[in-house]
Parts: structure tokens; C-alpha cells; sequence
């Protein structure tokens, strides 16, 4: 992989990693606003409702990245300038592409399946 998919790919991972960060703060509780000590209260789901949260965002994580490489072996398809094989792999690439995102959503399928039956 070259320097220049590397940091384009440490871009993508920072970005989707931000948001967890401040997700992983507590809330405050509002019965305490005018106290001194603030508490903070954090939420209480279950352990189902955890894994079906980090299952969307590794899905939506992936499919992200499955639509990132169709958009690149689309450019690939285009500026091939009639070189067989360079064709030829940007069209591998869209397929598996395509593939990936069905697995993708077929994974979700699968374990929101799984989730319910746990219930």
C-alpha cells in the first residue's frame, strides 16, 4: 500500500473514531445542577443493545470503506485509457466491492437474527 492510501486511511479511521470519543463521557445529571459536586451518571443498556451498537458501526465502518474503493476503481475504470488490464481489475474491484457491501448487510441481518432469538 502506498504513502499516499495509508494517510488517507488513517484520515477515514480518525474521523470515525472522533465521535467515540466524546461518547465515552458521562452524562450529567440535571437533578445535581446546582450542587457542588456534579455527578455523573452514565447510561445503563444492556449487553445486547451494546454489541447491536458496535455491530451498526462496524457495518456502516465497512460498508464506508466498500463504496470508498467502488469510487476508486470507478476512477481507475475511467483513466484506463483502453488498457485491458487495468480494466480488468477496476471491474474485480467493483465486484468485490459489491460484494463486500452485501456481506455487509447480510451480516446485519444475521445478527440482529441472532440479538432477537438471545432475547
Amino acid at each position: 500500500m502506498n504513502k499516499k492510501m495509508k494517510n488517507l486511511s488513517m484520515l477515514i479511521i480518525t474521523l470515525i473514531a472522533l465521535p467515540l470519543i466524546g461518547l465515552a463521557q458521562g452524562l450529567i445529571d440535571p437533578s445535581a445542577a446546582g450542587d457542588a459536586t456534579m455527578k455523573v451518571t452514565f447510561p445503563t443498556t444492556s449487553l445486547n443493545a451494546t454489541a447491536e451498537t458496535i455491530a451498526n458501526y462496524v457495518i456502516g465502518f465497512l460498508v464506508l470503506v466498500a463504496v470508498f474503493y467502488i469510487i476508486k476503481a470507478g476512477y481507475e475504470f475511467i483513466t484506463a485509457g483502453g488498457d485491458a488490464d487495468t480494466i480488468s481489475k477496476a471491474r474485480q474491484s467493483i465486484m468485490y466491492a459489491a460484494i463486500g457491501i452485501i456481506i455487509a448487510l447480510l451480516s446485519k441481518g444475521i445478527a440482529t437474527f441472532i440479538l432477537g432469538a438471545v432475547k
